[in-house]
């Protein structure tokens, strides 16, 4: 009854406020690092963290996210040798609290801002995060997003299935976010201003056997490059570019 509470008092806010078609403004910009910035190579893959930000730059809220593809050049997992924590799981539990912290391999925050659907200008709600990543298995991670008031008007505890999917010389982490988020009532739309997450450097096995979570595997000259992409719930994707040093 609560959360009901708290979304109806959120939905008298937002519908409160006059609808306002404008056009939207503004574009997504993407950073990253690892470390060390080293290039390693397949024959002697070096273990690595990487970091990365996503930033809305414009007015407003952002588009509204159906999809999120970051790519990392140069870059591969090894999620099969590490223990896991799936969203099956998080989900069944409403909690990450079953899960191994040997699973755990990032953590991170995200910013998001919500309004009236009709006006791209209303940013009257606020949901803030935390972010944590578990290894779910071969090529696979649990996104798990998590806030409470006053941080998020609404409780959040849900995780996403995430795939790390071939992208050039390296991979990327790719998932979908559900309706729910996107829409957390009926003429609500909540968009992604900031993203930050650090994906640590972890490894397990011992000697010639020992690896990493993530391992850099070559770069372009002293560049890895980085690439986002964005599905919007309409219209084309959008993709914006950058480099890390390495």
């Amino acid at each position: 009854m609560r959360k009901l509470a708290i979304l109806s008092v959120a939905l008298v806010a937002v519908l409160g406020t006059a609808a306002v078609a404008v056009a939207q403004s503004g574009s997504y910009g993407v950073t990253a690092s690892t470390s060390p910035a080293k290039p390693g190579s397949l024959k002697k893959p070096l273990a690595i963290s990487v970091k990365f930000g996503v930033q809305w730059n414009g007015g407003g809220r952002a588009f509204s996210t159906e999809g999120f593809k970051v790519a990392f050049a140069g870059v591969r997992t090894n999620g099969k040798r590490f223990k896991t924590c799936t969203a099956a799981k998080i989900n069944a539990a409403q909690s990450d609290r079953g899960c191994s912290r040997a699973a755990l391999v990032g953590t991170g925050t995200v910013h998001n801002l919500a309004g009236n659907a009709a006006d791209i200008n209303d940013t009257s709600i606020t949901c803030d995060l935390n972010v944590k990543i578990y290894n779910a298995g071969n090529k696979r991670a649990a996104i798990f997003l998590a806030g409470n008031p006053p941080q998020c008007v609404i409780p959040i505890s849900q995780a996403l299935d995430a795939r790390w999917v071939r992208a050039g010389s390296g991979e990327a982490l790719q998932f979908s976010i559900p309706s729910n988020l996107r829409h957390p009532v009926t003429g609500v739309d909540n968009s992604i201003i900031s993203l930050n997450a650090t994906i640590n450097r972890k490894t397990t096995g011992r000697g010639k056997k020992k690896v990493a979570y993530m391992e850099s595997i070559g770069c372009n000259g002293n560049k890895r490059g980085i690439t986002l992409t964005l599905t919007p719930e309409s219209g084309a994707q959008t993709s914006t570019q950058a480099s890390a040093n390495c």
